[in-house]
């Protein structure tokens, strides 16, 4: 699955260093919640891997390909609002520099 291991992981990286917030918040309820969210998609990967044979089986070769198709238009879709956050931020440089 490249959203958890190889070419994916780097994008969805760099999308959350490019929106999160600039100061550093140690409020409980906020680690608290961080946590929660990290078990939860650590549990579902889990099950994913552990029964990806079984789901390949019930999906067959058509399901396979459509599930692969749409995590890779997933990843096309990220770099796209990457590449359209560095544009903005170019052109409004240019703008404050030239305007």
């Amino acid at each position: 699955m490249p959203l958890t291991v190889g070419p994916g992981s780097s994008p969805w990286r760099s999308r959350w260093a490019q929106t999160r917030p600039l100061h550093h918040s140690y409020h409980p309820l906020t680690i608290l919640a961080a946590l929660i969210g990290l078990v939860l998609i650590a549990i579902s990967i889990l099950l994913c891997y552990g029964f990806a044979d079984r789901l390949a089986q019930i999906l067959g070769a058509t399901g396979m390909t459509v599930i692969t198709q749409l995590s890779s238009f997933f990843l096309v879709c990220i770099g796209v609002q990457i590449a359209w956050n560095g544009i903005k931020a170019l052109l409004e440089s240019l703008s404050l520099h030239f305007g």
